[in-house]
């Protein structure tokens, strides 16, 4: 199977959705994208990527919505997408759509709005600001299983201090255990930036 490494595979990828959606008479969607595809597409990253992840379904009034499934005709688009691409056949898929429970980083919706790409009639996908996409790795940094990729892709992205520090507010907000706190701290001592959760 292919995977995806640049701005024009990606490109590539979402146009021939759009072009499936529209021979299966999809109703029209806006998505809001991150992930490993959307810093490729940023040209942030250099690894490839499998798939690309949707977050939400962005409704009339610009919220994002928390997704479940795809409606049959967009998921049958997909497929059709990826068979003619050779990518996975859920290469666009809803994997990340569980970091809506903590809510997005403050003025994620405004940042993403502004980088809003139509392909075709029936799809419009919103990709994440930088800034924004480094909280979400460093969310996914701190997962037990997958954190050192995160991690690492962190390293290549070269966040700013300012970018931790926006990352590591937006989770220092939640509920959390001791032990994620000592993790997310341990995670800012890897980029000389521990003081920021002392309030910098």
């Amino acid at each position: 199977m292919k995977d995806l490494g640049d701005r024009e595979e990606v490109e590539k990828a979402l146009a021939e959705l759009g072009r499936q959606m529209v021979l299966r008479d999809a109703d029209p969607v806006t998505i809001l994208c991150c992930g490993a595809s959307v810093l490729c597409f940023l040209g942030l990253i250099s690894r490839r990527t499998l798939d690309v992840d949707a977050i939400a379904m962005i409704d009339a009034k610009g919220d994002a919505i928390e997704m479940e499934e795809f409606a049959p005709e967009m998921t049958a688009a997909i497929r059709a997408a990826g068979l003619s691409l050779g990518l996975i056949p859920d290469w666009f898929n809803i994997s990340a759509s569980a970091v809506l429970s903590r809510g997005l980083p403050p003025g994620a919706m405004e940042r993403s709005a502004a980088q809003s790409r139509e392909f075709g009639p029936c799809l419009t996908v919103l990709f994440m600001d930088r800034i924004d996409l480094v909280a979400l790795k460093m969310y996914a940094a701190l997962d037990p299983r997958e954190g050192r990729r995160h991690a690492a892709d962190l390293v290549e992205i070269d966040p700013t201090r300012d970018e931790l520090r926006h990352g590591a507010k937006w989770m220092e907000a939640w509920p959390s255990s001791p032990a994620f706190k000592q993790a997310l701290l341990r995670l800012l001592e890897g980029f000389d930036a521990a003081d920021i959760l002392a309030g910098d």
